[in-house]
């Protein structure tokens, strides 16, 4: 029976009870401010809704990049040598994160996603 790894992007808001749970990885969106770049997970909503009040602007986010990608799911395959990997992310159509998955996944050695 093949082995099996599920991994999503942070902005599927899992619970880290259900992450620690189904052993789900996480690749993290970033969060853009004037001033600095966070990964999503670094930084609480509420410093995001003190931002907003004090600018009235919303952070911007940016999608995982394939280069992001592709050493996510090599890690991945790394970590857990006998498992593939399902990765359950985005809509093409609401974010370019889904695309550069797939581009990320060309440039992988070790790593089998689906």
């Amino acid at each position: 029976m093949t082995k099996i790894i599920l991994t999503t992007e942070s902005g599927a808001d899992l619970s880290e009870k259900s992450l620690k749970k189904y052993n789900i990885l996480t690749v993290p969106f970033s969060v853009n401010f004037p001033d600095r770049t966070v990964y999503d997970g670094q930084i609480s909503v509420q410093e995001i809704y003190d931002y907003y009040e004090k600018t009235k602007k919303i952070p911007k986010t940016n999608a995982v990049s394939p280069y992001q990608y592709t050493e996510f799911f090599e890690n991945a395959a790394r970590e857990y040598p006998e498992h593939e990997i399902i990765h359950i992310g985005y809509s093409s159509g609401c974010s370019s994160s889904f695309g550069n998955a797939l581009l990320g996944v060309k440039e992988c050695r070790k790593a089998k996603v689906y």
